[in-house]
């Protein structure tokens, strides 16, 4: 899994031609001044929490009311998806997977393309190994609807703890959604 998820940062990082470990809103070079971005980046605050900031917050952690409006705008481009499991089991063997989507960003058209592309990674409890991976391409007219996506997982004996479910962009540098999903109310049929 680590293998999957490192080629796929770095085929991320060449296209958008930027480190992950850089400030997400580098992308956007030609809207925000590099200045902002350094600003940023020089404070050590986690970039999800950026998410749940106001405008007037935006700006007063840069000390420029006026670029805190266009920074927020752009914070909430980045591609995201707000993710709920729920798991069925269909045999002692094998899991239904039941996902619903919600996309968590404002889609734009000029800055996304006709749409935005994410995977879907189930990963056994040590992110060790991929039990089964997907992806969901979301369309700007379907940006603002919530979403379902279904699919099988194996599982063995023993039962593990949980597994968790990686969401990721494909083109995109953004924090990943990582969704635990526990088996400690799991019922199997016999």
């Amino acid at each position: 899994a680590s293998l999957t998820r490192h080629c796929l940062q770095l085929s991320k990082m060449i296209s958008s031609r930027m480190w992950a470990t850089q400030n997400p809103l580098r992308q956007f070079s030609k809207q925000i001044p590099d200045e902002a971005v350094k600003k940023m980046e020089r404070k050590d605050i986690d970039f999800d929490r950026y998410y749940d900031l106001s405008q007037a917050e935006v700006g007063e952690l840069l000390r420029n009311p006026k670029l805190g409006r266009t920074v927020h705008r752009l914070i909430h481009y980045l591609p995201r998806l707000d993710v709920a499991a729920q798991v069925q089991p269909i045999t002692r063997s094998t899991l239904r997977v039941e996902l619903t989507l919600l996309p968590d960003f404002k889609f734009d058209v000029k800055a996304h393309g006709p749409g935005v592309l994410f995977w879907f990674f189930v990963e056994d409890s040590d992110s060790e190994t991929i039990l089964h991976s997907e992806t969901f391409y979301l369309r700007a007219r379907f940006a603002e609807e919530e979403h379902t996506v279904s699919f099988t997982v194996p599982i063995g004996e023993p039962i593990p703890p949980h597994f968790f479910i990686r969401v990721t962009c494909d083109q995109w540098i953004t924090p990943d959604t990582i969704v635990p999903v526990s088996f400690r109310h799991l019922i199997l049929p016999s």
